[in-house]
């Protein structure tokens, strides 16, 4: 692409007569590589560097094909909007793709198209985030303010779409003219730089003097942007975990009702982990913790589901494994239906979801209380495991 504000034109008319701009590795040698770190070192995620992942189906197809044959890592890619369509997200995502980049930069159809150079309309943006949204795929977008041409109205729509949106991840970011850019040029003719530099576009201050927008308007209008992402992304995992709702009943729906008998208040909530690619909500217990339901009722042909796994954040902290046990309270006794021990620090084999369902046929037509408790290994290491219930619920099978 050839957008105005950022390196490529640039660096187009630098390699001008030097081949082709656009060069493309052969996946077989994009592949020997990753299996060259992947001997070495353990990866959990991938995350590849490249403007525009998709930008020729037939490398897309290649590489789905060869590289889901050969890795089971979950990677992340950078998109354009008119570079991808729902096919071959499916594709992409059945190879283990889990998370998108992608640049909106504004939500002016005009300031993308006049002063970014960026032609894509909304309604495409939209349609992209829909399939996005779909195939529950993480997707992080990248927003611009203080672009020569912008208003407050035209910010204003920017933050207008982002809510239509529903990104899971925002940045927002002040324009900076760099040097060579087509952007660049035009703020010099039109005189609207300062002498003034920056180490960082996460500044609150612009450098440019623009005609229609005023630099304290630019950094008050920022300002309320980065609020409204952060309300936007805390909007996304709220509507994410309702969208999620499971069972007869859902022990993550009702969390603000159970006991913590014991461990750290801070450290056990709902939460998100990501494990081999899959994201999941989680009820957390920072080991060691136990969490009672007080009064659930067991329908007739119920079962308990669940998962359980060690958030990869914490696989190269201190400690070993986590206990996960689950007890039901019933009649002044306690009964034990689940007790399962993970290592994912020591066993490979362990670093992903352990789904299980268990039969409660047993204590059918009573009120019982469901107590989950993480207790870290025999080490005694309490702060190298973070554990991570995967959305346990009640199933009623007739």
């Amino acid at each position: 692409m050839n957008c105005s504000y950022c390196c490529n034109n640039a660096l187009m008319r630098l390699y001008k007569g030097k081949g082709p701009f656009v060069r493309f590795r052969a996946v077989d040698n994009l592949l020997h590589e990753i299996d060259h770190l992947a001997t070495r070192y353990r990866i959990d995620t991938l995350y590849f560097e490249d403007d525009i992942f998709t930008l020729r189906r037939d490398w897309v197809e290649e590489f789905c094909t060869s590289y889901r044959r050969a890795f089971q890592i979950p990677f992340r890619i950078y998109l354009h909007v008119e570079q991808v369509d729902r096919d071959m997200l499916a594709m992409l995502k059945d190879a283990g793709l889990y998370m998108v980049n992608m640049g909106v930069e504004s939500g002016s159809e005009q300031i993308r198209r006049e002063s970014m150079n960026r032609k894509m309309t909304n309604r495409q943006i939209e349609q992209v985030f829909d399939w996005l949204h779909e195939m529950d795929l993480i997707v992080r977008d990248f927003n611009i303010v203080g672009t020569p041409g912008d208003t407050e109205q035209t910010v204003r729509e920017s933050m207008e779409l982002n809510r239509r949106l529903m990104p899971d991840q925002m940045q927002v970011s002040i324009f900076y003219p760099y040097p060579g850019t087509e952007l660049y040029e035009r703020c010099r003719k039109e005189g609207y730089l300062t002498e003034e530099e920056r180490d960082t576009y996460f500044e609150e201050e612009s450098v440019l003097n623009l005609p229609d927008l005023p630099r304290e308007s630019i950094k008050d209008l920022y300002r309320e942007f980065c609020d409204l992402a952060r309300t936007i992304e805390k909007d996304k995992v709220a509507s994410d975990m309702k969208r999620g709702r499971r069972g007869d009943f859902d022990f993550l729906d009702g969390v603000s009702e159970a006991v913590l008998e014991y461990g750290d208040a801070e450290r056990v909530k709902v939460d998100q982990f990501l494990v081999d690619g899959q994201r999941r909500f989680v009820l957390f217990e920072h080991p060691r913790a136990r969490l009672t339901y007080s009064g659930i009722e067991i329908p007739q042909g119920s079962s308990l589901r669940f998962g359980i796994a060690l958030s990869p954040v914490c696989l190269d902290w201190g400690g070993t494994g986590v206990r996960f046990r689950v007890l039901i309270g019933c009649d002044g006794q306690e009964h034990e239906i689940f007790d399962q021990y993970i290592d994912p620090k020591s066993r490979p084999e362990d670093r992903r979801w352990h789904d299980f369902e268990t039969d409660l046929s047993g204590f059918a037509g009573r009120k019982v209380n469901v107590s989950f408790l993480t207790d870290p290994d025999e080490s005694g290491d309490l702060t190298g495991a973070w554990a991570g219930w995967s959305r346990p619920y009640l199933e009623c099978g007739g």
